[in-house]
């Protein structure tokens, strides 16, 4: 419900105006050398324009892209600096799904098709009693919730209650209260609903399974052995609660650069260490038949360019062609996103080896569309500049 001028500030102090958690780095960062800078033009709204066009049209505050592990392009505004830690929104997902990953490769969680009561008994008997780890991370549990950002009576704002209330102990009686509602249910992987109560409680059952909290388990598995360069943020429902999974992080622009670095990685680390199971981004980047079926390749809190067929993120249309058309990406069959509310964006491109990370504060009451259509005609631009450059 925050204004744009709300964000603006409220998106590089979320770990002050809400509970957190600290996610420490160590003291030896993977080196982000700086190549020639490149000049990024695209064609939109019938003008060619420039980056200070793209930041001044969707109201970005950081914009970072890496070409082949070096920086090409960093561009900061609106009091953004280099050193600003700025929310993910719901990016945070992505990072909930890594986790996953990280305690699986552990052992700390035996397979992605393990029930969730295996790991939270006390959702024994609710609406998540046949739902398995997989369908939390792909969104197809089937458990009924309503995320309408603009419906304050949304179980979404009831969820988001827990961190404004700063309550220990909140979110997962609220996702247990959620799951005995006496409501129909669709059954679970039969259908793509997106919903942050299924990333929140993957985040839960995370900690639950590693008897640790997520930001210290991401700390000590990913943030301080890749080599991120400074302390990231966790927003938790109070001082010691349960970590947010399904929104609320915060990193400077180019520890994100890191870690989309660290997915096209595959998971490996500078030292050539191995913290995903084997095979497990190939998984996580196979969209579920549910979402391909409903238009949106969704994998493990992973939204897909394309997949099976199915545009995804990539069904946006280019209107300055004349008549609507989906707008190309070189590489774009291979091209996958974390994605945030008002206009977080994390962009792995394997076959370019490129990552664009970008900060924004999109209105609420307005239009996205445009707005994410001119986001991929630059991204685009971007990626076309770096493949000929």
């Amino acid at each position: 419900m925050w204004t744009v001028d709300d964000k603006i500030v409220g998106h590089r102090n979320m770990n002050v105006i809400f509970a957190s958690a600290t996610v420490a780095a160590g003291d030896a960062p993977f080196p982000l050398p700086r190549a020639q800078p490149v000049d990024v033009s695209y064609c939109y709204d019938g003008a060619r324009r420039g980056v200070p066009d793209f930041f001044k049209r969707t109201n970005a505050t950081g914009l970072l892209d890496i070409k082949g592990g070096q920086i090409v392009l960093e561009r900061y505004d609106r009091g953004y600096t280099e050193a600003s830690a700025g929310s993910s929104r719901s990016m945070a997902k992505t990072f909930t799904g890594v986790l996953v990953g990280l305690a699986v490769n552990d052992g700390h969680i035996s397979n992605v098709e393990d029930r969730v009561p295996k790991y939270l008994p006390e959702l024994a008997g609710t609406l998540y009693s046949d739902v398995s780890v997989k369908q939390l991370m792909q969104m197809t549990s089937g458990v009924p919730y309503r995320e309408d950002p603009a419906d304050p009576t949304s179980d979404l704002h009831s969820l988001h209650g827990c961190l404004v209330k700063m309550q220990k102990d909140c979110l997962l009686p609220f996702l247990k209260e959620l799951s005995s509602r006496k409501v129909p249910r669709e059954q679970a992987g039969s259908t793509f609903s997106y919903s942050t109560a299924d990333a929140v409680l993957a985040g839960i059952l995370v900690e639950r399974a590693t008897g640790e909290p997520a930001a210290a388990y991401l700390s000590r598995r990913l943030w301080i052995p890749f080599g991120m360069e400074a302390d990231a943020y966790w927003n938790v429902e109070a001082p010691g609660g349960h970590v947010f999974g399904g929104s609320g992080f915060g990193a400077t622009l180019r520890d994100y650069g890191r870690f989309g670095l660290y997915l096209l990685r595959g998971g490996v680390l500078p030292d050539g260490r191995q913290t995903l199971p084997a095979g497990w981004m190939k998984e996580a980047l196979t969209p579920s038949p549910a979402s391909v079926k409903a238009g949106f390749p969704y994998g493990y809190h992973l939204w897909l360019h394309e997949g099976n067929g199915a545009r995804g993120v990539g069904l946006a249309v280019d209107e300055a062609m004349g008549s609507p058309q989906p707008i190309s990406m070189p590489g774009g069959n291979s091209t996958f996103y974390a994605l945030g509310n008002s206009g977080q964006v994390l962009l792995m491109n394997p076959a370019e080896g490129v990552v664009i990370a970008k900060w924004a504060a999109w209105d609420n009451a307005s239009d996205e569309r445009p707005l994410k259509n001119e986001d991929m005609v630059f991204f685009s631009a971007v990626v076309e500049t770096l493949q000929t450059g």
